[in-house]
């Protein structure tokens, strides 16, 4: 069977609604799960096929894949059920934030602020809300609930990343004073942070877009720019469609300023994708996943993506989390475990959850089915 006839498709029932997953190879041999809801695509997953695959194998793979994201989206029927046993706030954060990356926009945004009811100074319900009010083309209302967010925690990027785009959104002279002032804060906490250079390149090209600059300027921000550009690349390479960024690049030579400017809008999006939010796919579902089988093949390939993302986002709730995989790997890996708590401490001594997690790998705790709870809530 050749690769563009393949397609799986599957109804699913998710919180008493019913949905489509359809997997399909696309033109571009990307392999796609798709969350659908009356033809309209919620969510979506994809992978680059393994060129390795062999063509007698390609149906399994594409199956099992297919399956898999049944098997995840499945999963949030029981972690509503337990939400709704248990009333724990941590998990209902977890939920909302599962739903969000899943396509369920409008069920995301009830749970978050069902969060808020419980606790109205919640900064992860404050932060998603703002981005799916940015989603839904409403600026003001995501701007009032970034701009709590980082009153809130003003350490913490993302929130602060987020209001830059609403008022770059927003796309008022008020807005984009308010912009800059937030990018040099930024620039001086987080310099080695690639999307600080996204959202500066985002600005200056915001500036060239209104022709919003002083007689002459104009030639010195498309050099900054392109600098910008260059700095973001460096730093996330790895993890950005190349055909994509080198694009971006010749248009802002070329002058095509509003071309450039979706790029990178486009560039952000999909690294958030893809980045962002590995820790809700790879952490609480591996999780999940390893309390139903206690296969440890699970956790080895959970820490391998961890790895990966700890590179460009290192913060104390990723260490948290590597430790708890090594941990629950077994004694050989304490070591390893305790190492990465330690990492969450020295940036945070405060850090209850890593403290609470070091301490028990001193004291050995191994009632793994007892502690899975407690972790799902980290």
């Amino acid at each position: 069977m050749k690769k563009k006839d393949l397609n799986f498709t599957s109804p699913i029932i998710i919180n008493d609604k019913e949905y489509e997953v359809k997997t399909f190879v696309d033109k571009k041999e990307n392999l796609k799960s798709q969350l659908k809801n009356k033809k309209k695509i919620l969510g979506e997953k994809k992978v680059k096929i393994n060129k390795k695959t062999k063509d007698k194998e390609i149906v399994t793979y594409v199956e099992k894949f297919h399956e898999k994201f049944i098997h995840e989206l499945s999963t949030l029927n029981k972690l509503n059920e337990q939400e709704e046993e248990k009333k724990n706030l941590k998990l209902l954060i977890f939920l909302g934030s599962v739903f969000y990356t899943k396509g369920l926009i409008k069920e995301s945004k009830q749970i978050f602020k069902k969060v808020l009811r419980r606790k109205d100074n919640s900064v992860e319900a404050l932060n998603y809300l703002g981005v799916i009010y940015m989603k839904e083309g409403n600026y003001p209302q995501a701007i009032d609930y970034l701009k709590q967010a980082t009153t809130l925690a003003p350490d913490l990027v993302e929130p602060e990343l987020r209001l830059i785009e609403a008022y770059l959104k927003l796309d008022s002279s008020k807005s984009m004073k308010k912009v800059e002032k937030e990018l040099d804060r930024i620039l001086e906490n987080h310099p080695n942070y690639h999307y600080t250079y996204w959202y500066l390149s985002l600005f200056n090209l915001k500036k060239l877009i209104n022709e919003n600059y002083k007689e002459n300027e104009d030639l010195d921000i498309i050099s900054n720019t392109l600098t910008y550009l260059k700095k973001a690349h460096e730093l996330a390479s790895k993890y950005i469609d190349t055909d994509v960024f080198e694009d971006t690049y010749v248009q802002v030579n070329r002058g095509d300023f509003k071309k450039a400017f979706d790029n990178v809008q486009y560039i952000i999006d999909n690294c958030k994708e893809s980045l962002y939010h590995t820790d809700i796919d790879n952490f609480h579902l591996t999780l999940l996943k390893y309390k139903n089988n206690k296969d440890k093949t699970i956790l080895k390939e959970a820490i391998t993506k961890f790895s990966e993302l700890i590179k460009i986002n290192p913060n104390k709730a990723l260490k948290n989390k590597i430790g708890i995989l090594y941990f629950l790997l077994g004694q050989e890996y304490l070591e390893k475990a305790q190492e990465n708590f330690e990492k969450a401490l020295e940036e945070d001594e405060q850090f209850n959850f890593a403290k609470t997690n070091y301490n028990m790998t001193r004291n050995c705790t191994r009632n793994i089915d007892y502690l899975l709870f407690d972790f799902l809530k980290q």
